[in-house]
């Protein structure tokens, strides 16, 4: 049988084992709280830069969905009808949404900011200024 010196005192094999054994298991145990937290950091990382990198793609998607929405009832005010008398708007908003995906609202305002017309008033989002977009 094998035996180890400690501080006076011998150890028999088992003992030695169990004393091993239990700091193996403390490493691999703090090797594991270790990569958690490292992989936590990196994940909240990566998805706040993806986020913010992905931010102004759809804000430029919105920009763009809602000129061209600007530009066709703008056309139906041309021909002399106006904004408040034009019908079927929800059925052109959902259209519009319908095509983009990302959007989640569309509304169109009258020139004291109510709203006219509007794909759902009721669940209209609360965001923040960085989220909406108005177009003239």
């Amino acid at each position: 049988m094998s035996s180890v010196a400690v501080s006076g005192q011998s150890l028999s094999g088992s003992a030695t084992q169990n004393i091993f054994r239990g700091v193996v298991l403390r490493l691999a145990a703090l090797t594991a709280v270790l990569l958690l937290l490292s992989q936590g950091v990196v994940s909240y990382f990566l998805s706040t830069t993806f986020e913010e990198s992905l931010l102004p793609d759809i804000h430029r998607k919105a920009e763009v969905a809602g000129e061209l929405a600007a530009g066709q009832i703008a056309y139906a005010l041309s021909l002399g009808i106006p904004l408040h008398s034009l019908v079927d708007m929800d059925v052109f908003l959902r259209g519009v949404l319908e095509r983009n995906p990302d959007l989640t609202y569309l509304g169109v305002l009258d020139t004291d900011d109510r709203v006219l017309y509007s794909t759902d008033a009721a669940s209209a989002p609360v965001v923040d200024e960085d989220q909406s977009l108005m177009l003239p």
